[in-house]
């Protein structure tokens, strides 16, 4: 989680107030192909009024951080054709796409049948 620390009226005064501009969520899994363990990241959400400010990018690196320091080695996720702004931010941030799929039924993670999802993995050092 990020906070952003913005000065707005608090109760007819100025103050700071500390609004969370957005959240990564993620948890742990293993590879029984490559007998490693890793993570998947399962959602990376920016509040619009904060995107395009390098926040996702920062939630991603915090990811990538905790990985290491966990000796995790791989990251996987996902993101579909609605999300082509994350897809951009996953390839520049060096995830590479592994798998290309269209759903045939609607699932918790579509809004229909016929989304093309794109599933990502990253290595880490």
């Amino acid at each position: 989680m990020l906070v952003q620390l913005a000065r707005q009226p608090a109760g007819g005064r100025q103050g700071i107030v500390a609004v969370i501009a957005g959240f990564a969520l993620f948890f742990p899994n293993f590879s029984t192909f490559l007998g490693k363990p890793g993570m998947y990241l399962e959602d990376v959400y920016v509040r619009p009024a904060a995107r395009g400010l390098g926040i996702g990018r920062k939630l991603l690196a915090t990811a990538e951080t905790f990985c290491v320091k966990a000796k995790y080695r791989r990251i996987v996720l996902s993101t579909s054709e609605l999300q082509l702004p994350a897809a951009q931010l996953y390839q520049s941030s060096g995830y590479v796409m592994v798998r290309e799929e269209k759903n045939a039924q609607p699932s918790h993670k579509s809004a229909g049948a016929g989304l093309t999802r794109y599933h990502y993995e990253k290595l880490l050092g």
